[in-house]
This record gives C-alpha cells, sequence and structure tokens, in this order.
C-alpha cells in the first residue's frame, strides 16, 4: 500500500499569515500606545517609556514579518 505524504504548506502562504500577524500585533500597538493602554501605566517619564516600550515592539514585529514575507517572495522567484 503507498503512502502519500500530506500536502505542505506553501511557503508564501504561510508568509502570508505572519505578516498579516505582524501588521495586527503593530497595529494592537498603535492601538495601545494611543489608546487606553497608555493610561494603565499612570503619568509621567513612567508612561512615556512604557508607550517607547510598545512601539518598538510593534515595530520589531511589523519589521520581521515583512522581512519574512519579502524573503519567501525572494526564494519563490530564485525556485523558478
Amino acid at each position: 500500500m503507498e503512502t502519500r505524504e500530506p500536502p505542505a504548506v506553501r511557503p508564501l502562504t504561510g508568509a502570508l499569515l505572519f505578516t498579516g500577524l505582524g501588521v495586527v500585533l503593530f497595529l494592537m500597538a498603535l492601538a495601545g500606545l494611543f489608546g487606553y493602554g497608555a493610561n494603565l501605566v499612570g503619568s509621567g517619564p513612567d508612561n512615556v517609556a512604557a508607550q517607547n516600550v510598545m512601539l518598538c515592539l510593534g515595530l520589531v514585529c511589523l519589521a520581521g514579518s515583512l522581512a519574512s514575507f519579502a524573503l519567501a517572495v525572494v526564494l519563490r522567484l530564485l525556485r523558478r
């Protein structure tokens, strides 16, 4: 009896999903930066530091997900 391997997830599809996740995390960080999340820490320098951390984490998520998408596109073009 012959066994088949399950179809692999295409790299571009996985990269698209990962990019979408990064964009969602970035938007969540922006919402926390300008929305109610900024008020959770209080006022003063701690609030500014928390906003900076949230913005940096959001930018890291966005940059990483866009880089993975670009890598998947480049690898797909090189495979042809």
